[in-house]
């Protein structure tokens, strides 16, 4: 789900939004970690989002980087990761 924008060096919010009831929380924490050990100056701040449905996206910015609803599948840490230092 990437864009062609060009990067941008201003530090953006990441959000994960996740499904309590289906305990994705370590998965967001985790992924959450991963984001602000390898690129913290792209992150402005981190939001942790309790949802419910299944649900679990990432968003950086306004960009929705992954939708699990969308897609079926939970995304790749180190694509998001690597999409976050691209951007």
């Amino acid at each position: 789900m990437s864009s062609s924008a060009p990067p941008t060096s201003t530090p953006l919010p990441v959000s994960i939004e996740y499904c309590v009831v289906c305990g994705h929380l370590a998965r967001a924490l985790s992924l959450a970690e991963d984001i602000l050990l390898v690129h913290p100056e792209r992150v402005s701040s981190m939001t942790l989002l309790p949802s419910s449905g299944g649900v679990y996206e990432v968003r950086f910015g306004e960009r929705l980087l992954h939708s699990r609803l969308a897609t079926g599948v939970f995304p790749d840490d180190e694509t998001i990761v690597d999409l976050i230092g691209a951007s």
